[in-house]
């Protein structure tokens, strides 16, 4: 019987039965065996065939009854067959029965074990993930029209726990060279329930994560399908390293870490309000127990007090603030008592054992700010124990910026760089500027002129009028920009107390130390409201004597200041080294005071200020750095001062010197102390230099006034230490006032002076000056007439080697002060000088005086020398010695060392009648040689005491080369000339030209012609060669012996000589010529193509 046959057999309960049976199984083998391979097959087969990567599941397993599903070992791989994402293993349970009766999909569990997913940002910046986000597509991600009552219904669903266990995540950043890991990930989240019993049930949130071995806990609770959304969080961020993360923070970027801890605790609640506001309240963030270390890679032995390893480390950081978002779209935010505390703020060098900077309490107390009414408020600002201990470095950089390696600016770049990479793309085309569109004041002005164009147009014509054509009218003016709104703060008190600051200049060799101890600084009532007045007040202590302090009031619209200041007994003796760069001195005292009041205000865009007040310094010592005494005062006096910037202008009542002691001393080399103090590198000379212009504008000086300088009681001594015994004088009591000094062109300074030389002889200056007029101007007349020289003679015999037996000595001065510089007509005569004795002295002048006054003797027996004069035109009453010894010194010296500058000066010309130039290999004499041999001859004519030597010299090199040249071409020439026939021999050498193509020939011809030995054929005939290797020969058989290159040089000279004896008629007694050097002994100042001349 068939099986048909049967089944029509059985009856309707078998049937059933049997149906069931068979369904049963096939729902048996489906889910125990078909479902887990369809899923394993299936999911790898999308993922390699949609995806291009390979991927593998171990096992997959699923209970059709219970609704389990379990998958084991899923793993995708990257391109480079690294793993990409992976887990051990997946479990699902879904609660069959519970589903049923709630209508709802109700999960139990959703286990997910050992994850893992490597993440990689490569070279370029893309990531590894980047091949499987599908592209865009805009149909696809048009947004669904929901039902607007199912949108805000929870969904039907419920999962007990989800948890994940296990995981690691792996960031691997190949721009930095980074890697980044998030091991021991572990999730549960329980409760998440959309179910009508369940809404009122927080979602539990836990997490705990090791991202780069800081442990990171978060315990969470939310009501996530409440309209309002509450939620709360608590956050432990503990043990944080900077070390992982130092390649993308700009300022230790490149550093050894040493090491860089801090932990972070935060309690967090969010709600919504049914206005839609998002309210965000963060209760307790805590930062503390926070240190950064790291080694500075500068090291510099000399200065160990200046070397890391630098820490910074924090005590603690708390904040606490409401902030209600009531629309982010238009910055609709309220931030409400915001609270801010930091305590233990410190910067450390030398690993913590050297203070830089630090601040033991700062807070922020009642902070409002409302965003959209764009205005903010705080109740108080208090701070106290601060310091801050900088280092100029010998490097010539602050030790605490040297810490940061990028510069401000390269931060900044960086960090715009960094956004803009990491913005959407539309963001970045709204920053980028497109050069094509011209900007918005442009296209408004455009539109505009378009508008005034068309009004025009539309105006009637009429018929047989002038020509109507409206005139091009200048465009309208922009209408001014209007300001938005603009933020309006408020600070109710700002309280700073127990400040100090070290400041050390390690960069000197002397380094500086000045110290503020004790600062505070008390504002009250600040805004920025217009009209809004603050109170300022400050007090410091500076360098322990000095007091600093200030009180006043401050604006900000409008721009304004008013301010009492009184600075007392600042000591300023601190600047020393800053002087020593310009003045090799010691300021030993000086004592700074200054009283007053200082203003300033902007008007129309102008800055306005002044300063009424007075200024002293008292205790005034200035000394060598041998403590010699160079300078010092009782009071100097300021009185009366006013000064204003718009328009500039300056006047003091009175300056007052009293008790000037001032002593002037030529040392024994000469120098005199004053202007040994006074330093010049060529850096400092460059800066003071002034800058060149093509057309140099004058300088509108503003109006200055100062009615009086008064000096009281003023002394300046003077001693000369170069001559034994030394010479002393004392110029006292002086006494003098300048009046009515004024950059008014029209004034004059009038100058009274009295003193005493030598408490006998009266000094009396009188003169006017303008110094501030542009240019400065003044003059002042004196001088002395028949001063007997012999008592001079310690002077002489020192410098000269030479007492006087006679001589007489005027001065005649005639001072002109123009643009700051004193320029006059000085003139020393002296008549009828006459040595003595001839002394030994070390000092004395090692040269023939005696030629020295032969030069300068005119026919009367008189001398005259002009001696500029620069400085104070006192300096000359009290420096009579050294004038007359060193003006004569400087023109023996001047005379002696360059006695052809002064036979020039009789006839015109200078040292170059020193020496004739002659070309190379010629003894021929040039116009020029024959100009100065006529200077020569009258300058030997004015002075008949006068005997010349001539000395003619070699350049072998040169005369060598030039003699060989000139022979070796006159040899080529010949050649030709003799092959040219009977033209060749009217020709004159020097005009034979010889062409390129007849050279060859012409050599070969001279070669085979020279007397000198060459290469025979086998024939015996001369053997042709290269024609280089024929130059040659040619070259070296024309060329002069050393005993030519010594004739040359004594015809230099005798042709020197015999112009001066046989055309100018000089004595032959007067004229020599000296052997000529040998060539094996010339230098650079004897291998020359000349004739020199020394006078004797």
């Amino acid at each position: 019987m068939n099986p048909i046959a049967r089944w029509k057999q059985l009856s309707r309960l078998k049937k059933i039965f049997i149906i069931i049976l068979g369904l049963v199984t096939a729902y048996t083998i489906i889910g125990f065996v078909l479902v887990p391979a369809i899923i394993k097959w299936g999911v790898v087969r999308i993922i390699e065939k949609d995806y291009g990567r390979k991927a593998s599941i171990e096992d997959v397993a699923f209970n059709p009854y219970g609704l389990t599903l379990r998958v084991d070992g899923f793993t995708i791989l990257d391109p480079d067959e690294t793993a990409f994402v992976s887990f051990g293993g997946l479990s699902v349970d879904v609660k069959v029965w519970d589903s049923i009766t709630s209508m709802a999909a109700v999960v139990g569990e959703v286990d997910l074990e050992n994850p893992l997913v490597r993440i990689t940002m490569n070279e370029d910046g893309g990531f590894n993930f980047a091949d499987l986000i599908p592209a865009s597509n805009p149909e696809t991600n048009a947004p669904e029209e929901n039902n607007e009552e199912q949108e805000k219904k929870p969904p039907r669903f419920s999962l007990d726990i989800l948890s994940v266990s296990g995981g690691n995540i792996v960031f691997v950043d190949k721009q930095k060279d980074a890697t980044h890991k998030i091991i021991d990930l572990f999730v549960a989240v329980r409760g998440l329930s959309g179910l009508p019993d369940d809404l009122d049930n927080p979602v539990e949130i836990n997490l705990e994560a090791s991202i780069n071995g800081a442990p990171l806990t978060v315990e969470a609770e939310s009501l996530i399908f409440d309209p309002k959304l509450k939620s709360s969080a608590g956050i432990s961020f503990r043990d944080i390293s900077a070390a992982p993360y130092k390649a993308y923070i700009p300022a230790i970027e490149g550093r050894t870490l040493v090491t860089a801890k801090t932990g972070v605790y935060a309690a967090i609640q969010y709600s919504m309000e049914e206005s839609g506001a998002h309210n965000l309240a963060v209760r307790n963030l805590k930062v503390s127990d926070t240190l950064l270390a790291w080694e500075d890679p500068f090291k510099d032995p000399e200065q160990p007090e200046i070397r890391g390893p630098y820490q910074i480390s924090l005590g603690k950081f708390s904040l606490g603030l409401d902030v209600l978002v009531k629309d982010p779209a238009v910055m609709d935010v309220l931030v409400k008592d915001a609270d801010v505390s930091l305590d233990n703020l410190q910067l450390f060098a030398q690993n913590g054992a050297l203070k830089l900077a630090g601040v033991e309490h700062f807070d922020v107390q009642d902070a409002n700010a409302d965003m959209a009414a764009l205005k903010a408020s705080v109740g108080a600002v208090n701070t106290n124990g601060g310091w801050f201990a900088a280092a100029l470095e010998p490097t010539k950089r602050i030790n605490i910026t040297r810490m940061i390696e990028l510069s401000a600016k390269e931060a900044v770049e960086e960090i715009v760089a960094a956004a803009s990479d990491a913005a959407p793309e539309e963001v970045q085309q709204d920053v980028q500027m497109d050069a094509s569109q011209p900007p918005a004041e442009e296209v408004k002005e455009g539109a505009a002129a378009e508008t005034a164009v068309a009004e025009a147009s539309q105006e009637p014509v009429v018929e047989g009028a002038p020509d109507q054509t409206p005139a091009e009218e200048p465009a309208p003016a922009p209408e001014p920009v209007k300001q938005g709104p603009v933020w309006t703060a408020e600070l109710a008190a700002l309280n700073l107390d127990d400040y100090s600051f070290t400041f050390k200049d390690l960069s000197l060799a002397d380094p500086v130390s000045l110290e503020v101890a004790g600062m505070s600084v008390k504002v009250r009532d600040f805004s920025t409201t217009p009209g809004a007045k603050t109170g300022v007040s400050f007090f410091m202590n500076v360098n322990e004597r000095g007091v600093i302090s200030g009180t006043g009031e401050i604006s900000l619209d409008p721009i304004a200041a008013e301010m009492d200041v009184r600075c007392q007994n600042t000591g300023l003796v601190f600047l020393t080294p800053y002087l020593q760069k310009y003045v090799d001195a010691l300021l030993k005292g000086a004592d700074f005071t200054l009283t007053g009041k200082t203003t300033f205000a902007m008007q129309d865009d102008v800055p306005l200020a002044t300063f009424q007040g007075d200024v002293m310094v008292s205790g005034f010592d200035f000394e060598t750095r041998k403590e010699s005494n160079l300078a010092d005062w009782d009071v100097l006096s300021i009185k009366g001062i006013s000064v204003q910037t718009e328009p500039l202008s300056a006047s003091v009542e009175e300056i007052h010197l009293k008790d000037l002691k001032s002593w002037v001393i030529l040392e024994e080399d000469g120098s005199i102390n004053y202007a040994n103090l006074m330093k010049k590198p060529e850096d400092v000379a460059q800066e003071m230099a002034a800058p060149e212009t093509e057309e140099a504008q004058p300088l509108e000086l503003p109006d200055i006034q100062v009615k009086s300088i008064v000096l009281e009681n003023g002394v300046v001594y003077f001693q000369d230490r170069s001559i034994k015994p030394h010479f002393t004088t004392e110029l006292a009591a002086l006494n003098g006032t300048i009046t009515s000094v004024s950059s008014n062109p029209d004034a004059k300074a009038t100058i009274e002076m009295t003193g005493k030389l030598d408490n006998h002889a009266p000094l009396n200056i009188t003169g006017w000056a303008k110094p501030l007029t542009i240019p400065p101007s003044g003059k002042v007349v004196f001088g002395f007439k028949n001063i007997e020289m012999a008592p001079l003679s310690p002077y002489t015999a020192k410098y000269i080697g030479y007492r006087l037996s006679k001589g007489k000595l005027t001065l005649a001065h005639e001072y002109l002060y123009e643009g700051g510089l004193i320029d006059g007509d000085n003139l020393i005569v002296i008549d009828q000088l006459t040595l003595g004795e001839k002394v030994d002295s070390p000092d004395a002048i090692k040269a023939p005086i005696e030629l020295a006054l032969a030069l300068l003797k005119d026919p009367q027996g008189r001398i005259e020398l002009p001696v500029p004069v620069s400085g104070d035109p006192n300096n000359p009453e009290f420096k009579l010695g050294k004038v007359i010894s060193k003006a004569l010194a400087n023109v023996i010296i001047k005379v002696i060392t360059s006695p052809f500058a002064a036979l020039g000066a009789l006839v015109g010309g200078g040292e170059e009648l020193a020496f004739l130039e002659y070309q190379p290999g010629s003894a021929a004499l040039s116009p020029d040689d024959l100009d100065k041999l006529d200077k020569l001859s009258k300058a030997l004519k004015e002075r008949p005491l006068l005997k010349l030597d001539i000395q003619g010299l070699t350049n072998p090199d040169a005369d060598r080369e030039a003699i060989t040249q000139a022979r070796y071409t006159a040899l080529l020439a010949s050649v030709k000339k003799a092959s040219m026939g009977k033209a060749g021999q009217e020709t004159p050498l020097d005009q034979i030209q010889i062409a390129d193509e007849e050279r060859e020939e012409i050599i070969w011809k001279a070669y085979k012609d020279a007397d000198f030995e060459k290469e025979k054929t086998a024939l015996g005939l001369v053997r042709k060669i290269e024609v280089p290797d024929m130059e040659a020969m040619l070259i070296k058989s024309v060329t002069p012996p050393d005993e030519e290159l010594v004739q040359i040089a004594w015809q230099r000279a005798q042709a020197a000589k015999d112009v001066l004896l046989i055309e100018k008629q000089i004595d032959p007694a007067r004229v020599f010529i000296v052997e000529p050097p040998a060539l094996d002994g010339l230098d650079d100042k004897t291998s020359l193509c000349r004739a020199v001349f020394s006078l004797k």
